[in-house]
């Protein structure tokens, strides 16, 4: 298994953490490629945050609804907090996986407004490249951490559903004065 990833907090918990103090902020985020081994997560009270399961290749069997379901590349899985989480991948199909934990006082209006829910959005190369973008804000902790993170979360959530478009540099000119954030 290939686990790269990015924390917000030195100090990792299981149980995630919980934040009502800002609008929304990144707690980790990485991906998972699962070569020769099989993986099953067992979160029986779930979790205190958010998160969304992206699956960029192959496929993962999830617990919905009181079923299990088989979801295929493209699909995305949106986890509450405290709703259970039981999940597997196997290796011989070859899932490559992102995920991101995230919370926030905020978070219910944001998935609402860009109607984040469990569903088929497509393989996006951009959405990978995002991913991987906020692991590494994670793990490098630069100056401008919080706002960085806060603009990739807005990117991503309007990448998600409303346009396809390619993530550049330009676009962070455009985005920060919509989160009232300068790099000042």
């Amino acid at each position: 298994m290939i686990n790269i990833s990015g924390h917000l907090r030195e100090e990792r918990k299981i149980t995630g953490y919980y934040d009502q103090d800002v609008p929304l902020i990144v707690n980790c985020c990485g991906k998972q490629v699962f070569q020769t081994q099989d993986y099953f997560c067992n979160r029986k009270n779930g979790r205190l945050d958010y998160q969304i399961i992206y699956i960029h290749r192959g496929s993962g069997h999830f617990y919905l609804n009181n079923e299990w379901i088989t979801l295929s590349a493209g699909n995305i899985v949106l986890y509450r907090p405290g709703i259970p989480q039981y999940y597997s991948y196997y290796a011989k199909e070859k899932p490559e996986i992102y995920w991101i934990h995230f919370t926030g006082n905020e978070c219910e209006n944001i998935l609402k407004q860009y109607d984040i829910k469990n569903c088929y959005i497509g393989e996006r190369l951009y959405l990978k490249l995002l991913f991987q973008d906020i692991i590494t804000e994670l793990q490098l902790k630069k100056k401008y951490l919080m706002k960085t993170l806060y603009c990739m979360i807005f990117i991503f959530s309007y990448a998600l559903f409303i346009v396809p478009f390619i993530v550049s540099p330009d676009l962070w000119i455009m985005i920060f004065p919509l989160t009232g954030y300068s790099l000042n």
